[in-house]
């Protein structure tokens, strides 16, 4: 993605020295201590992964045939994953419908030629399915899971507050707002960092309340901070979720008053950002009036139409309109992985109107399909977690509405966890029940 977007100013060098100090002394407790093999992968592949795009002046210039330093170190990181976990990426039958997928894209790519696009596409799909499976076989301690796996977001919030102190921003979408995100290269990269600190919390029920209210509210604030509106609208559920299940203790204490308040607090608070930010997110409220729009071309937009939602519907009618016209087998299958490159100036910014445009009416149905098979794991899993894991799913397809997480290894990495926590508490219930053993809530 990094080539289709403007890019944010670096840090000054002094600043960058101090989170690579923290850095080299976090890569060194992960590499001492005694940990489980998924755990270290994971442990390594988001501390490493997510500091990379703070240096992105030089992380995304190629370097060797073609390809940068983040593009090697996703290989890389593939390649470790398959390393510690074997056959078992491929194995996990939770996941079969998304391997189905991996077959479309392949049959895409191949019949379309799309070289590039389908080894980008399919490496970034093993590295999903890489994340997933390290998150199902993680040990059963998530209390120690948590403890090791947040440390992973320490130096990105940090780049995030020294940014914040020093007022330096990147503007963004031209009404003004700015954005605080340490440099990244991106907000709508960047903003899948604090979204994956937060699934991390929401769906840990062994960490206690105070730890929990903690990490939640540092998540939200690092997305308020970094202002990229479809990021915010997909934290919600999952905030909402943990303000209900925060509740949900034995009334014969005083804690259950107090984490209603709380909550109250919380959904008061929410509600006074929209309304702050009213001027933004108002256009959503619009959709549904301006959704004709769609039937025109793109070259037919007028001012006001072309800046409506960031220019996201004038973009949407060019894919579909380019998917329409497509004729025999690009209809089921699409143009092919990565496709759009070279066609259109910019990436969909919604993944089902560029799923429809790349794998066609197949890869769309099985999109949909991967996302109902997951809601039904999380409608089923432990249920404890019920609330938790469907909120998940929700602010996912809230996601993938004005975004598109699949483009950049911050959103793999999100949905990874995901769908790892998904069918990790799914299978937890399916075996309890298995044996006949009921499971509290």
């Amino acid at each position: 993605m990094e080539d289709v977007v403007a890019r944010a100013p670096m840090l000054g060098f002094p600043e960058l020295a101090v989170g690579i100090f923290v850095l080299l002394f976090l890569v060194w407790l992960g590499v001492t201590r005694p940990l489980s093999a998924p755990l270290r992968f994971l442990f390594l592949l988001l501390l490493l992964r997510y500091v990379l795009n703070f240096f992105h002046i030089f992380t995304i210039v190629p370097i060797a045939a073609g390809q940068s330093i983040n593009a090697l170190s996703t290989i890389l990181f593939m390649v470790a994953g398959v390393a510690v976990l074997g056959r078992k990426i491929l194995q996990l039958k939770y996941l079969a419908v998304f391997y189905i997928f991996c077959v479309l894209v392949i049959i895409s790519g191949v019949l379309n030629m799309q070289v590039m696009g389908l080894a980008n596409t399919l490496i970034r799909q093993v590295l999903f399915f890489s994340i997933a499976v390290a998150v199902f076989l993680l040990p059963d301690d998530d209390r120690f899971n948590f403890t090791v796996l947040s440390k992973c977001f320490v130096v990105p919030l940090l780049y995030q507050l020294i940014s914040l102190a020093t007022h330096q921003y990147k503007a963004t979408e031209g009404d003004g707002s700015v954005s605080y995100i340490g440099g990244y290269v991106h907000e709508a990269a960047f903003s899948m960092i604090p979204l994956a600190l937060m699934v991390l919390t929401v769906a840990n029920r062994d960490i206690s309340f105070r730890t929990k209210l903690l990490w939640c509210s540092i998540s939200l604030v690092s997305i308020i901070l970094c202002n990229y509106r479809t990021a915010l609208l997909g934290a919600l559920p999952m905030f909402a979720a943990f303000l209900i299940s925060s509740i949900q203790v034995k009334r014969q204490s005083t804690t259950w008053l107090i984490r209603g308040g709380l909550t109250a607090s919380g959904i008061a608070g929410v509600a006074a950002l929209l309304m702050m930010n009213q001027d933004r997110f108002g256009e959503l409220l619009m959709i549904a009036d301006k959704i004709s729009l769609l039937d025109k071309m793109p070259s037919e937009f007028t001012t006001p139409e072309r800046q409506f939602l960031s220019g996201r519907l004038q973009l949407w009618a060019g894919y579909l309109h380019a998917a329409a016209e497509a004729k025999g087998i690009h209809q089921f299958i699409g143009f092919g992985p990565d496709s759009w490159r070279g066609v259109f100036e910019k990436y969909a910014h919604n993944m089902f109107v560029s799923f429809i445009y790349e794998y066609g009416i197949i890869g769309v149905a099985l999109t949909v399909i991967s996302m109902l098979t997951m809601l039904y794991y999380s409608i089923n899993a432990l249920p404890k977690y019920r609330i938790v894991l469907i909120s998940l799913h929700i602010s996912y397809f809230l996601l993938t509405l004005s975004t598109m997480p699949n483009v950049n290894i911050e959103g793999v990495i999100l949905y990874g966890l995901m769908c790892g926590l998904t069918v990790r508490y799914y299978a937890q219930a399916k075996e309890l029940r298995s044996r006949g053993m009921s499971y509290a809530v």
